[in-house]
C-alpha cells in the first residue's frame, strides 16, 4: 500500500465521520450558547461532545496506522515465507 492508497483512505474515513463531526461541532456551539441555564449539566455535555468530536480524528488516524503495520507485517511475512521455501 503506498502513500497516495493511504490518504485516500484517510480521507474516506474521515468523510464517514463528517456528519458525528458536525453534529459535535454544532451542540458544542449550543450548550456553550446556553451555558448559563444548565451549568452543571453543561461541562459534562461540553466534555462528552469534545471527546466526541476528538475520536472523529483519532479513530480513522489509528486505523490508518494499523492497517500500515497489518500491511507491512504481511509483506515481511511473504518476503520471510518465499525466502524460506525457496532454501
Amino acid at each position: 500500500m503506498n502513500n497516495t492508497d493511504q490518504i485516500k483512505l484517510l480521507l474516506s474515513m474521515f468523510t464517514i465521520q463528517l456528519p458525528t463531526l458536525l453534529v459535535c461541532f454544532v451542540a458544542i456551539v449550543v450548550v456553550l450558547g446556553r451555558w448559563k441555564a444548565g451549568s452543571e449539566g453543561s461541562i459534562w455535555a461540553l466534555l462528552g461532545f469534545s471527546l466526541a468530536a476528538v475520536l472523529c480524528f483519532a479513530v480513522p488516524v489509528a486505523q490508518t496506522v494499523v492497517i500500515k503495520r497489518v500491511s507491512i507485517t504481511a509483506e515481511l511475512a511473504s518476503a520471510s515465507g518465499r525466502s524460506a521455501s525457496s532454501r
